[in-house]
């Protein structure tokens, strides 16, 4: 006779479905859900982002230049010996001479630039970012007072925003001492 220690014997229970590993398909649609949610913010915020870049990115050249040419032509009208041209009240061009220390400095519009020359040479004083258009010296005032420039030009950025170029217009006065 044989006998048989420790027989276990072990039956299925038919009526208890048996849990497997994974995720059902409602785990799987809210799990999607969210991410779309979630990727929708981040693009959201991206775009905005680069929104925000871009305008930036055509608004500074164009402040940082015409402060820069703005206190460059106050600074050497304020400080020059002689106006040469515009000769009298009431003339207007696009060209500006100043004669200061004896070196005779010449502003005008050359290509889309505002540029200056002296006995070294010529600069450009605008940036590669920005163009000018629209310049204009108008000597203003007395003939036997101290003469007075107006000027007038246009700065617009290079770089296009979503609102579009960034373009100022600056008008203003100065005197010599």
């Amino acid at each position: 006779m044989i006998r048989i220690k420790n027989l276990e014997l072990r039956i299925k229970n038919l009526h208890q479905p048996q849990r497997q590993s994974g995720f059902t398909l409602i785990e799987l649609a809210i799990y999607l859900g969210i991410l779309s949610i979630l990727l929708l913010v981040l693009s959201s915020f991206f775009n905005s982002s680069l929104d925000t870049l871009m305008q930036s990115q055509a608004t500074s050249p164009t402040e940082q230049d015409s402060k820069f040419i703005l206190n460059r032509l106050m600074y050497d009208i304020t400080n020059t010996d002689t106006l040469t041209t515009p000769v009298n009240p009431g003339d207007q061009g696009q060209i500006l001479k100043l004669v200061h220390s004896g070196v005779t400095y010449t502003y005008t519009q050359t290509n889309n630039n505002m540029t200056i020359t002296d006995n070294t040479g010529t600069e450009v004083l605008n940036s590669p970012q920005t163009t000018i258009s629209n310049l204009s010296f108008k000597r203003i005032g007395y003939a036997t007072g101290k003469p007075t420039i107006q000027i007038i030009f246009t700065i617009t950025s290079v770089t296009t925003a979503k609102s579009g170029r960034d373009t100022q217009t600056f008008e203003t006065t100065v005197s010599l001492r």
